[in-house]
């Protein structure tokens, strides 16, 4: 993005300059590459944080396989993505979400536990399915993507650095459902395949930006075309 900052800066004031000399054709030339420097600069900003950000921090992670629910979370204190055995599906009967009457935003923290065949009625919870507004009060979770079977999970927040509104959502599933929540438990954004929502990060990232740059070549080639007929055309007027 820097580079973008600098051309920006130098396109301004040499458009600017030629101006002032009445030097059309230069003021085109170097306001396409303002009009570049600046929508360059935004596009990298989207195509960053949207997607690039995203796919780096996946990256930086351990990924563990074949987890099973009953697992200590502090055993994945590391990962930023897990795989879940076969069986494993979020327990949306014992769903919990929590509105925090004091936040004039009105969002409700919505958690559901982990298990299996095994351990779905266990009090023991070591892994929650989470999110924001994707739920009712105590049932209708649907966070996530991959319905309430979906096996891959990412790592949305430990005990120790969750929302405060998560933690108050644990806490109340805690009490409704008479569960025991693990020390160091983990929040989890529920998806089918976390390689695959990765790679997606990176793809669009580059879709993106080839997208816009044949965009921006088909504008500089009109503008350009345009300008070259003005000046024809002023050039005409000049000699007659």
């Amino acid at each position: 993005m820097a580079p973008s900052i600098i051309i920006i800066g130098a396109s301004c004031y040499l458009a600017w300059e030629a101006m002032q000399k009445q030097q059309n054709s230069k003021a085109i030339f170097y306001s396409l590459c303002l009009i570049a420097g600046f929508s360059g600069f935004v596009v990298s900003l989207i195509t960053y944080v949207h997607y690039l950000q995203p796919y780096y921090e996946l990256g930086r992670g351990a990924t563990y396989l074949d987890m099973m629910p009953s697992q200590s979370a502090m055993g994945a204190t590391d990962a930023t993505a897990l795989y879940f055995a076969q069986g494993t599906s979020i327990d949306t009967d014992r769903t919990y979400g929590y509105v925090d009457a004091r936040s004039s935003s009105g969002n409700t923290y919505c958690v559901a536990p982990l298990g299996n065949n095994w351990t779905i009625r266990e009090p023991d919870v070591q892994f929650f399915a989470a999110g924001m507004n994707c739920c009712g009060m105590r049932s209708s979770f649907g966070c996530g993507q991959g319905g309430s079977g979906a096996r891959g999970a990412l790592i949305l927040a430990r005990e120790d650095n969750a929302d405060p509104g998560f933690k108050a959502a644990v806490e109340g599933a805690a009490v409704e459902y008479s569960l025991r929540p693990g020390n160091g438990y983990l929040l989890l954004y529920m998806i089918t395949d976390p390689m695959l929502y990765r790679q997606d990060k990176l793809y669009n990232a580059l879709k993106l930006l080839l997208i816009y740059a044949l965009v921006y070549l088909m504008i500089a080639c009109m503008t350009g075309y345009m300008a070259k007929n003005y000046n024809s055309g002023s050039t005409y007027v000049r000699r007659h």
